[in-house]
């Protein structure tokens, strides 16, 4: 009998594990391959696989964890990659599995010449073609006979979000699927056809095309059903008799509407969930659904359920529905147009400022879209198809702060999350959001669009066509900022609490200071580091030397950002010390507190913390404010190895300054070169040798102090910091040495970065493209690998497509690749 492999994919779903892994497990002989996929939960889902696994004992399950998700196709083809049966299943969720029909199956199957079997045949029957139903076979549909399955097929399409199996039935050409004249459920479970998202029936109709048209009639069928908009989804029950709505239904149904009143959209979108599984079309949990969604800003979600309200009969959650009291108020515009008003706030918050009198608002007229471009003085241009409203000039008295975010490279999922933890902590009364889109490169603008559609806390979008770097970013935000007072506001950050309106009050309160800001869990100025706020001092200010921007709120006047600081690094600081030249504190609210995701947008561009950017703007920010670092007073006798040390420390990797290089050379005897080279170094000793051997370029001392690292264990830094100065000096054997040490199982993005570019250089184009296609599925925003590209494209003589790619380079990063060329 063939050996059957069921992959099973959890997220999020610690309810469907015991039961569906129960199911599987209980075969009474049956030949199981169990591939287990939890694709990055953050419920109980890991705890509970592991129970069951522990419990069953099964010796051919294999169990893979991701710490953050991949999605679901991927992780499908994650567990092809360690399939060793000959027929595979994708059960979705199921209890009660027939397993003496199952072992018939098998059998079948084992001499079934055709790609494998279906429990509801793909034909024009089963598509609902004959009424009105657009819906598709789910997953769990299908049993595929592998060894059929054309090699360069079988794998299912990452693209989508659902409906891999009849992705995969389409794309092999639609061969003969054998319906299995048998059901292999014991009790009611439900066979769900799939109502899909417009990008998965985008990419059936690929799946179509090259799957050919030996059937042109079933093909014509099957496109008109992939066109088809629903208006009911096809639920084929095992019991075909309607079933009244459970009381269990109305009590969650109750649950979810309070929790929604509440302002606890988790608990709310739990309950809806609940419902919606055992019964896809219920209207009530449909609309509270996209309710939910909308109120935390997963537009994209809300709209595609649309289709499926209305697919079973109910009305938006913006229509007037004749003959209910549950009408929604509309805006009308200056063109008495009608358009979308955001349903109501939770109680517990204050009413959205509408400025529905533009001339009144301080604005100018917006045109229809609501983005423009930014021109070279950063204003917002008029030559462009569509603009923005603008500042005049005049402060609006409804405005009291305008927020500013700037955002770039893969934004939008950090963005919707800043947004939700703001929309859920703050009033919207007073404050407008000015978001400046540093050419981003994902769904941002169309999310920023729908955030100006809604009125989101009176939301304006900025969009320069390439990354002009945080300091004009903001600055563009500030030249267009109505309200008295700025908040600067980065996008990975969460708010736990009121905040703006209570920093606002400490600073109109505090004349002497020009900028507060709250405390962090995680940040470079120590000053700001706390795991929590102190309540007891919510009413006072901490004075400081600077402030880090991740949440920063200062009065709006003339300073601005240095914009000399590029991409990143140091202008927070520089602006705190041109608030300080100007006679202004800065300081500390040690009563306020939001988490702070640190670093995450500057790791995705290439710039992280003590990367060569950072360092240079260091370098600069120096000697603007004529800070020299210098050799501390009290060291001056220390021996002269302690000397090396505290050089070590102070110097700058990248940009040495000139007078510790000077103080370097005069110590650094050959007298002191034997002491190194003939003493055995306690390991932070000689750990910090080797850093400044690699500083200062002295290469003979450092192979020899290399040698002692044998038996030394390398933290991650160190490594990198060897196996980066090796590949600067093009000793490709040694850095890779050091790539290779690296203990953990999974190299990091920057240490294969390393050996992409070795790639490159050793013009392995083949190994490049594999490790290249694998870094950019990882991080899709990092300018080095679109760079990267297009050394590829010219290594293959076509200048053209790699010119596109150098553009994209420098779209991300112009100050790196400023000319729109191959040289970094």
């Amino acid at each position: 009998m063939s050996k059957l492999t069921a992959i099973t994919i959890f997220q999020n779903r610690a309810s469907e594990v015991e039961s569906t892994l129960t199911a599987l497990y209980e075969h009474h002989g049956l030949p199981l391959e169990l591939i287990i996929i939890n694709d990055g939960s953050k419920d109980d889902t890991s705890g509970i696989i592991q129970s069951v696994v522990e419990y069953f004992q099964h010796e051919e399950t294999y169990y893979f964890e991701h710490e953050a998700p991949i999605g679901y196709g991927r992780s499908l083809n994650e567990a092809l990659l360690n399939v060793t049966g000959d027929i595979i299943w994708v059960p979705e969720h199921t209890s009660d599995i027939d397993f003496e029909k199952t072992t018939s199956l098998l059998e079948h199957l084992a001499t079934f010449p055709y790609a494998g079997a279906s429990l509801m045949t793909p034909d024009v029957e089963s598509l609902g073609i004959t009424g009105d139903v657009g819906s598709f076979p789910s997953d769990q549909s299908f049993f595929w006979n592998w060894n059929v399955v054309p090699e360069k097929e079988r794998y299912f399409n990452p693209a989508m979000e659902r409906g891999f199996g009849f992705e995969l039935w389409l794309r092999i050409g639609r061969p003969r699927l054998w319906k299995a004249p048998v059901n292999l459920f014991t009790g009611s479970t439900k066979w769900n056809f799939l109502d899909l998202k417009r990008s998965d029936r985008n990419e059936l109709r690929y799946a179509l095309l090259r799957g050919g048209a030996d059937n042109r009639d079933q093909a014509r069928i099957i496109e008109q059903q992939i066109e088809f908009i629903p208006r009911t989804i096809n639920v084929l029950e095992i019991s075909s008799e309607k079933q009244e709505e459970s009381t269990e239904h109305i009590a969650l149904i109750e649950k979810a509407q309070k929790a929604l009143n509440d302002g606890n959209y988790s608990v709310s979108l739990d309950a809806v969930e609940r419902v919606l599984r055992e019964d896809p079309l219920h209207k009530n949990a449909l609309t509270l659904k996209i309710q939910l969604l909308e109120r935390m800003r997963r537009y994209v979600e809300a709209s595609e359920l649309k289709y499926t309200l209305k697919a079973a009969g109910g009305h938006l959650p913006d229509e007037k529905v004749p003959g209910t009291d549950h009408q929604k108020d509309q805006i009308t515009n200056e063109d008495e147009e009608q358009e979308y008003q955001p349903e109501d706030e939770p109680e517990g918050t204050e009413e959205v400022v509408e400025l529905s009198d533009n001339a009144e608002a301080g604005m100018e007229p917006a045109q229809e879209s609501g983005t423009g471009q930014i021109d070279s003085d950063g204003e917002i241009s008029d030559e462009t198809e569509s603009v923005t409203p603008n500042a005049t000039g005049n402060r609006d008295e409804q405005i009291a702060i305008s927020l500013l975010i700037a955002v770039s490279g893969f934004a939008q999922s950090r963005l919707e999350r800043c947004l939700h933890s703001l929309h859920q902590n703050e009033s919207q009364t007073g404050i407008e959001l000015i978001i400046i889109d540093n050419a981003t490169l994902d769904n941002t603008p169309e999310y920023l669009e729908q955030l100006q559609a809604d009125r989101f806390f009176n939301c304006r979008v900025l969009t320069n066509p390439q990354n002009r770097g945080f300091a004009k970013a903001i600055n563009q935000g500030i030249d267009n900022a109505r309200g008295e007072y700025v908040c600067v506001m980065h996008d990975d950050v969460q708010v736990k609490m009121p905040l703006l309106h209570q920093l606002k009050k400490l600073l109109a309160d505090n004349k002497a200071f020009g900028a507060v800001a709250p405390l962090t869990d995680y940040t470079l100025n120590l000053d700001q580091v706390s795991e929590r706020a102190e309540s007891a001092k919510s009413d006072i200010l901490i004075e400081t030397e600077y402030l880090d921007s991740f949440y920063l709120l200062f009065r709006n006047n003339d300073i601005r950002f240095d914009e000399t600081f590029g991409a990143a690094y140091f202008e927070d600081i520089d602006f705190s010390f041109q608030l300080r030249e100007n006679g202004s504190k800065v300081g500390i609210s040690p009563g306020l507190w939001i988490h702070h995701e640190f670093g995450q947008t500057t790791a995705e561009l290439g710039i992280p913390v003590k990367s060569p950017r950072y360092w240079e703007n260091a370098e600069y920010f120096h000697k603007k404010w004529n800070m020299e670092i210098t050799f501390p007073a009290e060291q001056v006798h220390a021996p002269d190895v302690d000397k090396l040390l505290i050089i070590n420390e102070l110097i700058n990797p990248h940009f040495p300054e000139p007078h510790l290089k000077q103080l370097f050379d005069e110590l650094f005897t050959s007298e002191l070169r034997t002491q190194i080279l003939e003493n055995n170094w306690p390991k932070d000793v000689l750990l910090g040798l080797v850093q400044l051997m690699m500083k200062m370029e002295v290469r003979d001392v450092l192979r020899s102090l290399e040698e002692e690292l044998n038996d030394v264990e390398l933290d991650v830094d160190m490594l990198y910091e060897l196996a980066f100065f090796y590949y600067r000096h093009n000793i490709f054997s040694r850095s890779r040495f050091y790539i290779s040490e690296y203990p953990g199982d999974t190299v990091p993005f920057h240490f294969r970065l390393l050996e992409l570019e070795m790639l490159l250089a050793e013009k392995e184009a083949e190994k490049t493209v594999d490790l290249l296609t694998s870094l950019l599925e990882e991080n899709p925003s990092h300018p080095d690998l679109y760079r990267i590209s297009g050394e590829l494209h010219s290594l293959n003589g076509d200048e053209e497509e790699a010119s596109r790619f150098f553009e994209l380079a420098a779209q991300i990063d112009p100050y790196r690749y400023p000319e729109k060329n191959k040289t970094p």
